[in-house]
């Protein structure tokens, strides 16, 4: 916004003073042909003076208009990388949710046996589908990293992003739940529930501290 108005200030100042710089040489060119009476010469220097004036005002025109259209160029990709982000991250929550939901079913199960003794057989083995989800979390933590790191470019926020990738590398490295890797249901579900105490808060910190703030920067630029 406030690049904006500077620039509006800086077209409203150059407006002004082409202005007044045309009207005190088209009242020299008037008083030159009607008062002194200038012969062909004289006359033919003043529209040199003119001319020059003319290609010095289009040069300014057209370094002001480029620098703003360079602007809005590279504003318009650093939004499409925003974007990127969003939906990167989208994924990564969805992942996570549908996580979520299989953790509650599998303790359901563990919990309420007798309401699933037909699945009971196969519950270590759906724990351990659940580890395997965490692997698609990490897949998709890796997607949204990376488009972080190419709006971080864009947007020339390099050491904003290297604040933000530590804290995905946290948050990756708690992800990692290859050790609870036993033939042993609760043992899985207990180690996950103890890793979530520590997930949890880290995704909230990236769905309100970034997600967020980025949704409303998009917003305030429509």
């Amino acid at each position: 916004m406030a690049a904006d108005k500077m620039k509006e200030k800086l077209f409203n100042k150059l407006g002004w003073i082409c202005l007044t710089i045309f009207s005190v040489l088209a009242a020299i060119y008037m008083i030159a042909i009607y008062v002194f009476k200038l012969d062909s010469d004289q006359i033919s220097a003043l529209t040199n003076l003119f001319l020059a004036f003319a290609t010095f005002t289009a040069a300014c025109t057209a370094v002001l208009f480029f620098t703003d259209w360079r602007e809005q160029h590279d504003k318009s990709i650093s939004n499409q990388f925003a974007w990127k982000v969003i939906d990167s991250f989208d994924l990564f929550d969805i992942s996570f949710m549908n996580f979520l939901k299989s953790l509650d079913d599998l303790e359901k199960k563990i919990e309420n046996p007798q309401s699933f003794s037909d699945e009971l057989k196969n519950l270590d083995r759906a724990a351990l589908i659940l580890l395997i989800e965490t692997k698609s979390m990490k897949f998709n933590l890796s997607n949204f990293r990376e488009s972080l790191r190419k709006y971080s470019v864009y947007s020339s926020k390099e050491d904003w992003y290297r604040e933000q990738e530590e804290k995905i590398y946290d948050l990756f490295l708690n992800l990692n739940l290859d050790h609870l890797e036993k033939n042993d249901s609760k043992h899985i579900i207990s180690g996950i529930k103890s890793s979530l105490d520590k997930i949890t808060p880290q995704i909230y910190y990236f769905e309100h501290e970034v997600i967020d703030k980025l949704i409303n920067q998009l917003k305030s630029k429509i």
